[in-house]
């Protein structure tokens, strides 16, 4: 196994990072950059984020079908919804931000407005639907667990 950060570090490992086509769109490769990173001690192992993702992905999907089965006239729902999909806007560009661009400063960007925006997120969707918002509260876990690995990754190179 590899060491690294381990987001779909398969195929180009001998070379740069690359472009890897995954789940009909295209998505960085950070098997170099993480190779040459400088590595931190709280790393996750690479076999961990496939099922940590689909898990955070299905309860995310249960929890914004419940807000979105709300009556559409309110503004706490259209708020919560607005959130939601920043977040997941946030979400889709860090991969880019962090690998792509080969930037760990990039990810610390990203990353940090991502987890405020997710907790806010979680707030709004408590006052709506409490189980909506503890579906969330994986993310928010991960996510921040995500933060510090990004911040120290950062800070080391």
């Amino acid at each position: 196994m590899e060491p690294g950060l381990g987001l779909w570090c398969t195929g180009n490992h001998r070379g740069g990072c690359g472009i890897r086509r995954r789940a009909g769109c295209y998505v960085p490769q950070p098997c170099a950059l993480v190779r040459r990173a400088r590595q931190t001690i709280i790393q996750s192992p690479n076999w961990i984020f496939g099922p940590v993702w689909t898990t955070l992905y299905v309860l995310s999907a249960f929890s914004v079908w419940r807000i979105l089965r709300l009556p559409k006239e309110s503004k706490t729902r259209r708020l919560g919804l607005t959130l939601f999909y920043f977040q997941l806007v946030l979400n889709a560009a860090w991969p880019w931000m962090f690998f792509g661009a080969h930037s760990p400063l990039l990810g610390v960007i990203n990353i940090i407005p991502q987890f405020l925006v997710i907790l806010v997120t979680v707030g709004t969707f408590y006052r709506l639907d409490r189980l909506a918002a503890w579906c969330l509260v994986p993310l928010v876990a991960w996510v921040g667990y995500a933060s510090i690995l990004t911040i120290a990754i950062w800070q080391l190179n």
